[in-house]
């Protein structure tokens, strides 16, 4: 703590530094795009039926961010992948075409020069229907979500009054400011292997779907000890049958991150961004790769000075955001499936689009739409036999011989709507969304078939409070106004920040607007905030 003369009073304004990263903004941007898969061999299948792909996997290979104006952070990534197909002549794998993506992303409280990063995985990736079967080529439509967590961080060094020496305490107005301080982001990948058994020898093998289920954590000085399941849904095929089964692996994980301290707040961010199998024999070897983010942050406050009753004081003006309020909850969304309940079914990859979130008094509602695939094998399964064991058995002979048994699948949608209680937030706080896949359950119906999703909303609320903090004047006493020659890569909202004053009033004492580009060289004035009791 330091002692400054306070103006041309003989009174000694203690102070102390204040030199944090603030955590502005938080967002979770997604972004899909198509691509087309082109397959010049013969599939391993009939004519029509579905599942020759296995092993649709996707990465993000380059991510750029960058603040380009007020609120607006832009967002440039790169996509690859590729697939497994099983061909008459073995599997092989495909590589997909690499396609770039662009976004344009509203961040509140986002301007040039402060700190922005962004981390890019896969969320969802999917092949859309059976594919197209030109002049005996097979041409699939692969959908590819991706996912960047964006952070904004705003570096503050000031130097802040918080009392004044033989002043009594009833003369001055205290405050406590809250903030919320980005300590430390981190993506740790995770590969998880293990091993599948089957009575048979494999001929083919997919995976429908995948989801972390379990997932706990402790947190200790250093590090968090990680665990879950990993659960996995497949199709299989042997010479003697076919169907859907489901793993799952139990896994544990020490994740060092050095420095972390008692009080501070760990935010886990998975996701399995895609699983792999090898066929070896009645075995199959699989691995999974899970994406593991972690943002590590903590809540300061910082009492300070305010007024000076019967004192002329230099005050900044601060706008500092923080969380208003954290909640999760798990939602049910049940949905009637239009066709018997079958034989067998497995979920099949999901996704949330349409995503939005209303911030009220009190509470947050959601809004989205569940679109999943659902693969299923009815009771009364249309197949057609072989048709040269038909040949040589016999009409009668070729029940139960040489049939597929492919499952159908179909794209079901369901729109949602969920109310979070949040007691304390206000109309017009900004919501931060982040949704995870849990267990899909199926029930019979009369005719139909019910499907009950479940998934882990994770909802987060900011808003911004307004201070107007008294500070050491950092100009010579009297003066109200400071001529300022713009210089290169200035903006209003920089220059306003710098000084402490807001992007209105310097906007408004200049006749621009807070948008306005600024050409070097140019003079603005530059009023500070002294305020006179």
């Amino acid at each position: 703590m330091g002692r400054m003369p306070l103006q041309k009073d003989k009174l000694e304004l203690l102070t102390t530094d204040f030199h944090h990263r603030i955590l502005v903004g938080e967002r979770v941007s997604r972004y899909l795009m198509e691509n087309e898969l082109l397959i010049m061999e013969a599939p391993l299948r009939k004519k029509g039926q579905p599942l020759p792909l296995c092993n649709l996997a996707a990465w993000v290979g380059l991510v750029e961010v960058q603040i380009n104006g007020k609120d607006s952070v832009a967002v440039r990534g790169k996509v690859e992948g590729k697939a497994l197909f099983y061909s008459e002549g073995g599997p092989q794998e495909v590589f997909f075409e690499d396609k770039e993506f662009f976004q344009e992303v509203n961040v509140p409280g986002a301007i040039p020069g402060m700190e922005v990063n962004g981390h890019g995985r896969i969320s969802y990736i999917g092949e859309e229907g059976p594919p197209l079967e030109p002049e005996g080529k097979l041409l699939y439509k692969v959908k590819i979500e991706t996912e960047v967590l964006l952070t904004v961080v705003d570096t503050r060094q000031l130097e802040l009054g918080v009392g004044v020496k033989n002043i009594s305490p009833e003369k001055l107005e205290r405050r406590v400011i809250m903030f919320e301080e980005l300590l430390q982001e981190n993506a740790f990948p995770l590969t998880l292997s293990g091993e599948l058994a089957f009575s048979g020898e494999l001929s083919y093998l997919k995976v429908l779907s995948y989801h972390l289920a379990d997932l706990d954590w402790q947190q200790e000085k250093g590090k968090i000890q990680l665990q879950g399941n990993l659960v996995t849904l497949y199709f299989y095929k042997t010479a003697a049958n076919s169907g859907f089964g489901e793993n799952r692996q139990f896994f544990k994980q020490d994740i060092h991150l050095p420095g972390l301290e008692k009080g501070y707040q760990v935010a886990v961010f998975p996701v399995v961004e895609y699983v792999a199998c090898d066929l070896q024999g009645e075995r199959a070897r699989q691995r999974a790769y899970v994406d593991l983010f972690l943002r590590v942050t903590r809540n300061v406050q910082q009492e300070v000075l305010m007024e000076i009753e019967g004192v002329d004081t230099y005050k900044e003006y601060l706008l500092l955001p923080r969380a208003a309020g954290v909640t999760g909850e798990r939602l049910e969304i049940v949905q009637r499936i239009p066709f018997p309940y079958p034989k067998e079914i497995a979920a099949g990859t999901y996704r949330l689009r349409g995503l939005q979130a209303q911030v009220k008094d009190d509470g947050v509602t959601v809004s989205g739409i569940l679109e999943r695939n659902v693969y299923y094998i009815p009771e009364q399964a249309v197949e057609e036999a072989d048709e040269e064991i038909g040949e040589k058995l016999g009409a009668d002979e070729t029940e139960g011989k040489g049939k597929e048994n492919w499952p159908l699948s179909l794209k079901v949608e369901e729109p949602f709507q969920h109310y979070l209680h949040l007691p304390g937030v206000r109309s017009g706080g900004e919501a931060l969304l982040y949704v995870k896949a849990d267990k899909c359950e199926y029930a019979p119906a009369e005719a139909a078939t019910l499907q009950v999703s479940y998934t882990t909303l994770e909802v987060k609320v900011r808003q911004a409070e307004e201070y107007a903090i008294v500070v050491p004047s950092r100009v010579p006493p009297g003066t109200s106004v400071v001529i300022y020659a713009v210089k290169k890569g200035d903006n209003l909202l920089r220059i306003a920040r710098n000084y402490g004053i807001k992007p209105a009033d310097l906007a408004e004492s200049n006749a621009l607007t807070e948008d306005d580009t600024l050409i070097v060289g140019q003079k603005l004035l530059i009023p500070l905030m002294l305020y006179r009791c």
